[in-house]
């Protein structure tokens, strides 16, 4: 039983970097959503681009990628591809249709954003807010929410959905429309979060920041 991992009836069984854990099992939601389709084809954009690049053009990316490494869902480093750093790098611009790099960019990163907040009040309220140094026409924001299916703290969180790209201006917002199409309305008490990303196009995106919050009724 130590090395389940998958579902099994009502549950889903992980296999963490501390070990084994059981979790209620989501449920099945539709695998050709727009949304979905939509991110098929931005992956599909990348693998089309690298794979007519040339030799000497993905040596470049290898080369780029030798000291870059990322950490999977078991905590452990891995070193990142070529093709892995390609895609981390231009995956936000083919999602807001701006030119990919063809070649490494330096490695800058935007500054990330700071004092992001995260509430949920039912029915209806579910708003973010930030503030970030760079005027806001000059960056993009990614975002990622997570619902945890628990009423308890949860860290670190590991199961992340791509949420929703945004062009500026944009500063605060209820994202309620999608947090539940992704999620399904969320429990009263129960613990849920966003990952809030934001890159100015001439720069790498930021690191991604975090806010956590309990879901209540006004």
């Amino acid at each position: 039983m130590g090395a389940i991992s998958g579902n099994l009836g009502s549950c889903n069984f992980v296999q963490g970097r501390y070990g084994p854990y059981v979790r209620k099992r989501m449920a099945r939601t539709d695998k050709d959503t727009e949304r979905q389709i939509a991110a098929r084809n931005r992956l599909r954009t990348l693998h089309l681009a690298w794979r007519n690049m040339s030799e000497t053009e993905r040596k470049t990316w290898r080369s780029a990628a030798q000291n870059q490494s990322f950490v999977n869902r078991l905590g452990l480093s891995r070193k990142m591809s070529g093709k892995q750093l390609f895609a981390k790098i231009n995956l936000p611009r083919v999602a807001v249709d701006i030119p990919q790099f063809v070649e490494p960019p330096m490695p800058v990163l935007t500054p990330p954003p700071y004092d992001l907040t995260f509430t949920v009040a039912l029915p209806n309220n579910y708003i973010i807010s930030w503030e970030h140094d760079q005027p806001t026409w000059m960056h993009f924001i990614r975002l990622f929410t997570a619902r945890t299916m628990s009423g308890t703290l949860v860290k670190p969180i590991k199961h992340w959905r791509f949420t929703w790209v945004a062009s500026p201006p944009w500063e605060t917002g209820n994202i309620k429309t999608y947090f539940d199409n992704q999620w399904g309305v969320p429990l009263v008490g129960e613990f849920v979060a966003v990952a809030l990303q934001v890159w100015n196009t001439d720069m790498l995106p930021s690191p991604f920041v975090e806010a956590t919050t309990f879901v209540t009724w006004p």
